[in-house]
């Protein structure tokens, strides 16, 4: 429910209501290579589960917004929620304020609490777990400047902060990271995180509806961390640098003409070294261990994309027809790292390639 009290007050409000449930049914089985004491072996791995879980969600929220000055607003605000599965009871405050410095410039300020539980749909009983976790605690903090000038150009800078607290434990592939079906691999390491953080300072400057040419440039600063024991790892997809811009030329009503282009820096990986190992009967094989976790780069990402698009007017509506080029000067992108082992003579040859996104 929405009220506008005043011209200075307005106050929002609401609840929800949900009972949910879930049915598993999961069976895996696979032998994993060990070789221990000069012998190799599969030891076998079976996970079988067939969990129902059901839930019920409780939560309500107020939020009234006052404007104290004219120049000043401010949006107090309250959330709770609670969820059986889980046993969460969380309470979560906010505040939003906005001041305007001039007709054309305006500061913004955020700080809140959030609590994200875990959905019933989450549930890794691929991994052999069947208990739901506490929800995570997410503590917000942002700051933006905006300034509009007179010629139409936008200019915003804006700092985040995110500090979470509770994160769930989860799987990560060290090898293959993005495989379709990570929990039957045999490179799979448990992190139990008991913090993470993310933050940055983001750079806009855009130019819209002022003529036949539209644009946006973007610059981003960032890093995200999660603290693992005594280890401090990277994010899966922390990019410390990443910048993108666009361009639109309109010649008339009916055409409309596009590019993209986007750089980040390249994500986090895990290294494998190969080497070889003597059995007992003499007979040599090779064998896989993982550098530091997450502790290697990818190279840069970086493509272009194009767009030419047509609208034409119809008799009860009107239909665009476009036509799109992605990565456009085919930058080879890769997402992983792919490893060729030979032997010969007695000596390990291994090989490594990248293995590329789409061309």
């Amino acid at each position: 429910w929405s009220y506008g009290a005043s011209p200075t007050f307005y106050l929002r409000g609401g609840w929800e209501f949900a009972q949910s449930g879930a049915d598993y049914s999961y069976h895996l089985f696979r032998e994993d290579p060990v070789v221990s004491g000069g012998v190799l072996s599969g030891v076998p791995r079976t996970i079988t589960l067939a969990p129902s879980p059901r839930n019920t969600t409780t939560a309500l929220f107020l939020a009234p917004r006052l404007a104290v000055t004219s120049a000043l607003t401010l949006e107090p605000g309250l959330r709770f929620d609670r969820h059986t599965a889980s046993q969460d009871a969380d309470t979560s405050p906010r505040l939003n304020a906005a001041l305007t410095l001039s007709a054309r410039t305006t500061l913004r300020a955020a700080w809140g609490v959030y609590a994200q539980a875990q959905g019933l749909h989450e549930l890794p009983v691929q991994f052999g777990d069947s208990t739901f976790q506490r929800s995570e605690q997410a503590q917000h903090r942002v700051l933006s400047l905006d300034h509009r000038f007179a010629s139409g150009l936008n200019l915003r800078v804006e700092a985040y902060q995110r500090l979470t607290a509770h994160p769930r434990p989860h799987w990560l592939n060290r090898y293959d990271t993005y495989n379709v079906f990570p929990e039957a691999q045999t490179d799979r390491l448990l992190l139990a995180p008991s913090s993470a953080e993310a933050q940055g300072v983001e750079l806009l400057a855009q130019r819209r509806g002022q003529g036949k040419f539209d644009w946006t440039m973007s610059y981003a600063l960032s890093q995200a961390r999660e603290k693992v024991g005594l280890v401090t790892l990277p994010g899966l997809r922390d990019q410390r640098h990443a910048f993108y811009a666009d361009l639109t030329y309109s010649p008339n009503a009916k055409w409309r003409f596009s590019a993209a282009w986007q750089y980040h820096t390249g994500w986090p990986i895990t290294l494998v070294n190969y080497s070889l190992a003597t059995l007992s009967t003499g007979s040599r094989v090779t064998v896989r261990s993982f550098g530091a976790t997450l502790g290697a780069q990818l190279a840069a990402y970086h493509r272009l994309d194009l767009r030419a698009s047509r609208t034409i007017a119809l008799r009860h509506g009107e239909l665009k027809v476009f036509v799109d080029i992605f990565n456009a000067y085919d930058r080879s992108n890769a997402i992983a790292y792919d490893y060729d082992t030979s032997v010969s003579g007695g000596v390990l040859t291994v090989k490594r390639k990248p293995r590329e996104m789409l061309p």
